[in-house]
This record gives C-alpha cells, sequence and structure tokens, in this order.
C-alpha cells in the first residue's frame, strides 16, 4: 500500500495547492499499479510536532503495523520542518525498509548517504521556517501597530485602499439585525433560520448556521476591538461596546440551570411542549414539583403560553400505566406479527442519513473554522469553536450508534419482544405452566390463569416502581419512548407518546386534578391517585369531563372499587 502524504504550508502561499499533491500523488500510484491511501493533513505548519498533527501521526502508526510499504510526497519538506518529527520519520522508515517517493524519485533510507543527505535537508528545512515565522511574526506585529489586520476581514467589513478594515455599509445592516434578534432573546438556531428565510447571503454565498452567529456574536472586532495575539487594534464599531460586553456577559445567564430536584424525574429528556417545541423541564412551585415548558422559565425569549403540569402524575402515567401496562407487549406483538415495524426502519434509516450529513458539516466547519484562524482569525474564538465543534460531532456519533442499534432491534422483532418481556416482566404466569403437582396444574388451567397471571403480573409491577432504581427507570424510558408531546394551552392536558418501537402513537387526555386519564383510541382509563372518602362523587366528576372532549359512555365504575394501597401519590 502507498501512502500519499499531503500538507500545505499556512506560510507559503505559492506552493502546490492540495488538490494538486493529491493527483500528482494518485497519478504516481495509478501509473506504478499501486494501492494507495491518502494522508491528507489540509492547511497546518509543518514545525508542528507528531500529536498536532493527526494524520502524520496516523501514517506512522501505519507504517509500523507494516500496512504501508512505500510513502508518496511532493516535496520532502511536506513531511516535517520539526527536527524531532523528521528524526521519527526518518528512522522509522530505515528500520522498516519502508521506500520513500520524493516527488516519484525512490528513495531507500537504508542506505546511509541517502539517510545523511536527508537528514541535513530537514534540519535546513527546519531552521528556514523558523526564520520565515520569525519575519512573517515580526511584519504582523507591525502592521498590527500601525492599525492594519492581518487576514479576511470579518463579515459586514471590507478593506480600504490602505489595508485597514472599513464598514460595508450594505453587510452592516445585517450585523445589526443579528445583534438585535439576540437582544430580543432569539437563539442561534432561531436567527440562522431567519436570515435563511429572507434570503440573505453570507460571505461565500452558502446558508446561516448557528456556529457562524455564535462565532460573530462573540467576535469583539465588531465593537471596535480586532485583535493580534495580545495587541488589540482599533477598527471601527458597528455595534455599541458597551451592548456587545453586556450580550457577552449575559450569556451564560440566559438560561435558569435546573436544581438538583429535576434529578428526580424521569421524562426530563423525552417531554417537548407541542405549541413552540420547547423541551419541558422541572421547576419547584409551592412546594410542588411540575414539568414547565422552557419559554416559560428561559428568560428573554417570547412565552408559549402553556401550563405546567404535575411531575408526579405524569411519571406515574407514563412509567407505571403505559410502560408497565400488559397491552404494549401485545401491541408490539401485533403489530410486528402485522409487519408495522417497516415504517420505523425507514424513518430511522432517514434519520440516519440525517446525521451522516451532519458528520461531513462538522469536517466542513472544522476546516472552515481553521481556515478562518490561520488567515488573522482571533485564537480564543477558534477554541471555543472548536470545542463546540467537536462536542457536537461526538453527540452526533453516539445518536449514530444508537440509530444502528435500533435498527438492529427493528429488524430482529423476536429479539424485541424478549426485551420487552424481560425488561417488565409480561406473562409471568408461564412460571405455573410447568408444576410438578398434577393438583395445582389441574387448578391453575381450570379456574385460575387470569387471576394469577394478574396478581403476578401486579406483584412485580410493584416490585420494579420500588426497587427499580433512578438511572434504571430513565434507561427504560430512553430506550422505549421517542418523544412526549404535551399540549396544554387549556384545559385539558392532552398528552403524545411516540415510541421507539413499531406502534402508534398514543393520544391521551388527563383529568384536571390528575385523578385519572383517559386513552381517546382504546378507551382504556388509568388511574393516577386514590379518589379518597367520596369516590362515587369523584368519579361522576371525572366521566362529565371526559364526556366533554371524548365520545366515551362510561368510566370503568370497577376501577374506584379496587383497593387504592398501591395508587397514592407519593
Amino acid at each position: 500500500m502507498l501512502a500519499i502524504y499531503i500538507r500545505k504550508s499556512r506560510e507559503r502561499a505559492k506552493e502546490k495547492s492540495i488538490k494538486e499533491q493529491r493527483l500528482l500523488g494518485q497519478e504516481f500510484a495509478v501509473e506504478n499499479q499501486m494501492e494507495y491511501k491518502f494522508y491528507d493533513e489540509g492547511i497546518i505548519s509543518g514545525q508542528k510536532s507528531e500529536e498536532d498533527r493527526p494524520k502524520f501521526s496516523e501514517l506512522l502508526k501505519d507504517i509500523r503495523s507494516k500496512k504501508i510499504n512505500g510513502v508518496y510526497i511532493w516535496d520532502s519538506s511536506r513531511l516535517a520542518r520539526n527536527e524531532i518529527a523528521w528524526h521519527t520519520f526518518a528512522d522509522l522508515l530505515k528500520n522498516t525498509g519502508t521506500l520513500l517517493y520524493d516527488n516519484g524519485v525512490e528513495t531507500d533510507f537504508k542506505d546511509e548517504n541517502t539517510y545523511l543527505f536527508y537528514t541535513i535537508k530537514a534540519g535546513m528545512d527546519a531552521h528556514f521556517a523558523r526564520l520565515t515565522a520569525k519575519k512573517i511574526k515580526t511584519v504582523l506585529r507591525r502592521n498590527a501597530i500601525e492599525g492594519i489586520p492581518h487576514g479576511i476581514a470579518p463579515f459586514g467589513y471590507t478593506k480600504d485602499e490602505n489595508g485597514k478594515w472599513k464598514i460595508h455599509e450594505e453587510k452592516a445592516k445585517t450585523v445589526l439585525l443579528i445583534f438585535e434578534l439576540y437582544q430580543q432573546g432569539y437563539g442561534y438556531i432561531r436567527i440562522a433560520n431567519h436570515l435563511n428565510e429572507l434570503g440573505i447571503a453570507t460571505r461565500y454565498e452558502i446558508i446561516w448556521t448557528p456556529a457562524t452567529i455564535r462565532y460573530m456574536i462573540y467576535n469583539k472586532t465588531y465593537s471596535g476591538r480586532a485583535k493580534h495575539n495580545e495587541l488589540e487594534l482599533k477598527v471601527p464599531a458597528i455595534i455599541d461596546k458597551d451592548i456587545h460586553d453586556k450580550l457577552i456577559d449575559d450569556i451564560g445567564k440566559r438560561y435558569k440551570k435546573p436544581g438538583s430536584k429535576s434529578k428526580k424525574f424521569i421524562l426530563n429528556e423525552v417531554l417537548f411542549c407541542a405549541k413552540c417545541g420547547s423541551r419541558y423541564t422541572v421547576s419547584q412551585r409551592h412546594r410542588h414539583s411540575y414539568y414547565r415548558c422552557l419559554s416559560e422559565v428561559n428568560r428573554g425569549v417570547p412565552k408559549c403560553g402553556s401550563k405546567a403540569v404535575r411531575a408526579w402524575a405524569i411519571d406515574k402515567l407514563v412509567f407505571e400505566e403505559i410502560l408497565l401496562g400488559q397491552e404494549l407487549y401485545e401491541l408490539a406483538k401485533k403489530t410486528y406479527e402485522a409487519g408495522g415495524n417497516e415504517n420505523q426502519k425507514n424513518a430511522l434509516k432517514t434519520k440516519q442519513t440525517y446525521h451522516l450529513n451532519r458528520q461531513e458539516q462538522f469536517t466542513k466547519e472544522t476546516r472552515r473554522n481553521y481556515q478562518l484562524f490561520v488567515t488573522g482569525g482571533d485564537m480564543e474564538l477558534y477554541n471555543q469553536e472548536k470545542k463546540r465543534i467537536d462536542k457536537d460531532a461526538y453527540k452526533t456519533d453516539e445518536i449514530l450508534k444508537e440509530i444502528a442499534l435500533e435498527l438492529e432491534k427493528v429488524e430482529n422483532s423476536n429479539r424485541v419482544l424478549l426485551e420487552l418481556k424481560d425488561d417488565f416482566k409480561f406473562n409471568l404466569f408461564e412460571r405455573y405452566v410447568d408444576l410438578s403437582d398434577p393438583y395445582k396444574k389441574e387448578y391453575f388451567d381450570k379456574s385460575m390463569k387470569d387471576l394469577v397471571n394478574e396478581r403476578i403480573f401486579n406483584e412485580n409491577k410493584q416490585s420494579i416502581i420500588k426497587f427499580v432504581s433512578f438511572e434504571e427507570k430513565v434507561s427504560m424510558v430512553k430506550k422505549y419512548i421517542k418523544k412526549i408531546t404535551v399540549n396544554y394551552p387549556e384545559i385539558p392536558l392532552k398528552i403524545k407518546v411516540e415510541f421507539n418501537i413499531p406502534l402508534d402513537p398514543m393520544e391521551i387526555i388527563v383529568e384536571s386534578r390528575y385523578y385519572g386519564a383517559l386513552d381517546l383510541e382504546t378507551k382504556k382509563e388509568y388511574i393516577l391517585k386514590d379518589f379518597g372518602k367520596q369516590p362515587l362523587k369523584i368519579y361522576h366528576r371525572m366521566k362529565t369531563e371526559f364526556s366533554k372532549f371524548s365520545d366515551v359512555e362510561t368510566f370503568d365504575i370497577d376501577l374506584i372499587k379496587k383497593p387504592f394501597g398501591f395508587l397514592n401519590n407519593n
């Protein structure tokens, strides 16, 4: 295998482009009938160490493992302008017998004269690189002192005849709009979408992204304070300095940090507002815990008007009544037998494609962020943006892993049904089928199968509720529930539960005082708390309330006759 190593110096704009280097290496490999692999480092200084050049580090690793038997470079200076890195590379070639093709010329480092020649040349390259870097830094610093910034002018600015930055009147209007929207409480995503809807073009005629908006908000150049290293340059300001500083200072204060009590509730990550799309979070009010829409919690953003919901009631309804309900397994079984998982499979593949595209977008953002930095960008902003991209890329990788697992589950229906049985221990009566006592078996078969089943199920249900840890409950919710949408601008409270297994969403209304809930499709009733000392009165009130929003004829009166020892509100 031939390795084609590619690197372009940021200090030498006239050297061969990355594209040219790729083509030269590819032509050489094809002409010599060699399999090849690109190690494209992009634009980076050759003075960097092995740790700071991931492709160079990968190349060394592959040479050590003998996956590579030859290395093509356009020029030996592409490999390193750092003596330590060069000696590491040269010694590795010598010890493994790997050949170097210097612009196509075969070179064997086992030859002592060749090794000496390239070692001397590498030392001269490193010396030249240090001198050049020193000269460039001196020139850039002198220009900065004279008020001439280095690199490309930020969006909203252009250069005058002397190389100094001046305001671009037309593009500055867009900059002002971005900051005004941010002051009004718009987030990065919302601002980017707004600009794209207006058809406002970016510098490179591509769509606006949240990363670009964030970069601009943090960039103090817009308030007249460009920086070259630690030296501050005065440039014309588009945004008032005090307003800009306040916006940056308030970024960390825009959102209330949820307290430790939010960790007690299991639906934090799956609960969303039907009206504005924001996530629901837990907040404390009047000694009670509620799930509230983030638009109602966050400062400086428009309120959607959705009401808060009692956290204990929604947790109980979703986990104890829906997830631990016996019908969940039966519904899943019927759906799988009918081939209903095809829609979910297609949805997962669509989601997978979306996140694969996001991976490519992160690669482009990484490259663009680096190019902005090497053409005069601020180091602090570069590091902040790099950290954000790395974090988002890691999340996307994790999501892709989860999607792959879900696809595997959908394609293996039987395994999912077994997992449902195992997680929630459905059909526990089967443990009685093989009883050795013939009298007990006959008793079970003839008259008590349903009764035993219900009793064992309820015992197991209470065991799960009581002894399963908070983390395990959250894991179960994530595993089986995709999203819960809360629609509560006014009574009644409506929730829609979407599953990660191929089941139709459940639409449920909840009684105003949280005594019970009703599935609008199946008309199944759920009891959420004890009816107290006046069960018939509460029953009739609940029946009346549900009849306003559903064609339900009656509420199961047997439910209020059952013992309520396990239904008390915690």
